[in-house]
């Protein structure tokens, strides 16, 4: 008897999901405040400070989507276990 494992929910309503959706946002943002903040060195521009702390934002969010990214692998591998094991 061939056993399937039943269709894996994808990452919209699960809090992974919503790591990477908060991050996808941070990082595009912080790619936006890092053209921003490198302006000046090709202007001669005078940029607030806040805007290289915004900058940091981009990191952030690829920190988060990283963390969502695991965490969806994992409830996809626990998913798949507890199916192979017949608990489903």
């Amino acid at each position: 008897m061939k056993r399937t494992c039943r269709q894996f929910d994808g990452p919209s309503t699960t809090y992974p999901g919503t790591m990477i959706r908060v991050g996808v946002l941070l990082f595009v943002l912080g790619a936006g405040c890092t053209l921003v903040a490198i302006s000046p060195l090709l202007t001669q521009a005078d940029l607030p400070s806040i805007m290289w702390f915004l900058a940091m934002l981009m990191g952030v969010g690829f920190l988060l989507i990283l963390f969502g990214l695991l965490g969806n692998a994992r409830r996809r591998g626990e998913a798949v276990r507890r199916a192979s094991s017949g608990d489903a």
